[in-house]
């Protein structure tokens, strides 16, 4: 069992990174206008092989243009399996393109001050 605890301990709320990977498609973009969360469900609790873990992604556009056409990927770790080969995603803005790893929404568009949600599910093995 201590060694499921360990392997699960990256994902505790406070552990969770950043979105890996983000691309555009236009020239005028700055980081700082677009603000990044990922958490995940339990915050402070551990996983263990088979429960499900739930990550949330918010976006929000903090600049004074409207940003459009954002792509965003995220790379799941390795022990976050798929159901059946594919995630369960949800986006509040654009269209998913992947459920599978990487998970990609395209065409996302922000006015300023808008805000967006992103989740995806997955479950926790080691197999």
């Amino acid at each position: 069992m201590n060694n499921i605890i360990s392997k699960v301990d990256l994902f505790k709320n406070s552990n969770v990174g950043a979105v890996h990977t983000t691309e555009t498609n236009f020239s005028l973009f700055s980081a700082n206008v677009l603000e990044f969360t990922k958490t995940v469900d339990r915050p402070d609790e551990y996983y263990v092989e088979g429960d499900l873990i739930h990550f949330t992604i918010n976006l929000k556009n903090v600049g004074d243009k409207r940003i459009t056409n954002f792509v965003l990927k995220d790379e799941l770790e390795s022990c976050v399996k798929t159901f059946d080969g594919s995630y369960k995603v949800n986006s509040s803005i654009g269209e998913v393109k992947s459920y599978a790893n990487p998970v990609v929404v395209e065409k996302i568009t922000l006015d300023p001050n808008q805000e967006a949600t992103i989740t995806i599910t997955g479950l926790v093995s080691y197999m």
